[in-house]
This record gives C-alpha cells, sequence and structure tokens, in this order.
C-alpha cells in the first residue's frame, strides 16, 4: 500500500525542488510551520496537516472524509489500479481514501475508508492491537471443534492470528473478534 505520509524534509525538497541540506536549514531555522507550530525534520505529514514557510501556504489541510462502504462479493479490498474489481474502480472518488483493514474478495461486509492517517495507523498497526468483528456466514454446519480452531488462532498468507473470541450464533453463522 502507499505510504500515506512523509515526512517533512521530504515534502519539502519535492515541492520546492530544493537539495535536503536547504530543507533542513529552513527547518531546523524554524522558518516552517506546520498547523502553525515549528516543523520538525521527520516529522510525519498528514493529510490534514498545514505547511507554511514565511506566511505561504504549501500544504493546505484535507479535508478528513470517512466513508462506510459495503462491499459486495467480488471487489479486491486493494487500491492498486493493477489488479482488476478494485475499490478505487468501485467507489469512483475523486479524492484518495484508504481502505482500514480487509475483506477477501469473495467477502461482502462493511468497511470503513479515510484519508484520515492518524486513524489510518491507530487502526491498522498491530501494535495498538486494536479489536474488529466479524460476523460470518458459512456454507457448511458449524461444529463445536470448528469454532475451537477458530478460537485458537489460524495461518493466513504464513503467519497465525492471534487468538480470537468466537460465539455461535446459528447453525451457519459465527461471530468472531480478531485482535491484529
Amino acid at each position: 500500500m502507499k505510504s500515506l505520509t512523509s515526512s517533512l524534509k521530504h515534502f519539502l525538497v519535492q515541492k520546492l525542488r530544493i537539495s535536503n541540506k536547504e530543507a533542513i536549514d529552513l527547518v531546523i531555522g524554524g522558518k516552517v510551520l506546520v498547523n502553525g507550530s515549528k516543523g520538525a525534520l521527520t516529522q510525519a505529514l498528514q493529510p490534514e496537516d498545514t505547511v507554511e514557510l514565511a506566511g505561504q501556504v504549501l500544504k493546505q489541510a484535507d479535508k478528513l472524509i470517512y466513508l462506510a462502504y459495503h462491499k459486495p462479493r467480488g471487489i479486491e479490498s486493494t487500491l492498486n489500479p493493477q489488479i482488476p474489481d478494485n475499490l478505487a474502480e468501485a467507489i469512483n472518488l475523486d479524492q484518495h481514501v484508504f481502505p482500514v483493514g480487509r475483506l477477501d474478495k469473495e467477502s461482502e461486509g462493511l468497511m470503513l475508508l479515510t484519508n484520515n492517517g492518524k486513524i489510518f495507523d491507530r487502526i491498522i498497526h498491530a501494535e495498538s492491537h486494536q479489536e474488529k468483528e466479524y460476523k460470518v456466514t458459512v456454507d457448511k454446519p458449524l461444529t463445536p471443534e470448528a469454532i475451537a480452531h477458530l478460537a485458537a488462532g489460524v495461518v493466513i498468507m504464513g503467519e497465525k492470528t492471534r487468538p480470537a473470541l468466537v460465539q455461535q450464533l446459528d447453525a451457519t453463522t459465527f461471530a468472531i473478534t480478531l485482535t491484529q
């Protein structure tokens, strides 16, 4: 996935077409403000940040966007334009947002999309231990063994997930609460 943030120094180099040394001098000299405060060299810029140099706005804060999207089956939870049937095609927005989490292509359900990098980072990174709850319907009756297997953690892309809270709702439906 494309990075949500860049450092202030990198932003200045790209925006002003200046050298790293010139960008460092501007920031250390206190000439660059981020949201009205002196910027720091490695400060990560978020879409909602405003950057100013000598009273001139270099980057205007983006309006924060939060979308609840019901992803149908057949849509890939990616913004990669090289992958057919991707989220970018499906939602067709003129502003860039990122999916917070993912659902398998053949799954359907509610997804959150946002341009708010702080929220994205807080939810998506494993260190936050953010809980995510899913209601899952399967095509065969559930067994106690299947529920126990899911609760113990499953292997996804070669890595075993943390143990999960699993509650059977009916013969073919269960709720599962996962943490990254």
